[in-house]
């Protein structure tokens, strides 16, 4: 399977190669179709939706939420970009909406960024 590079780093992102095993062993389960992707994209074409799955072209964070929903499967699980990048997209009620679509784990971790960027959840309490 190719792989991207981040530009910067000149490092293998991994997206395609987590993104493509992740729709190898969920397209039949799923019963998914390029095609099928395609129109929950938007797209025009499946060519899109096949570079993705090629690692010809790197996902966005809403590309990757938006593959992490069609697969049923985490957002960490396909893609090897931060949580950061992910909470920037994602405001408000739109946040919290999305947010109940990650795994457990991601949403977790996605609270306590949010809270260490912005002390939304403080220091926790210290027993006395």
């Amino acid at each position: 399977m190719s792989s991207t590079t981040d530009t910067e780093t000149g490092d293998p992102t991994g997206q395609p190669t987590k993104l493509k095993a992740m729709w190898l062993a969920r397209k039949k389960e799923l019963r998914l179709t390029q095609d099928a992707v395609k129109d929950e994209f938007g797209y025009s074409s499946q060519a899109a939706i096949s570079q993705a799955l090629n690692g010809v072209t790197p996902l966005t964070p809403a590309q990757a939420i938006k593959w992490a929903e069609i697969l049923k499967c985490s957002v960490s699980d396909i893609w090897e970009g931060n949580l950061e990048e992910i909470a920037e997209l994602l405001t408000g009620a739109d946040l919290y909406k999305r947010a109940l679509k990650l795994s457990p784990e991601d949403r977790w971790e996605l609270y306590r960024r949010i809270g260490d960027s912005f002390d939304f959840f403080g220091e926790p309490p210290t027993r006395q």
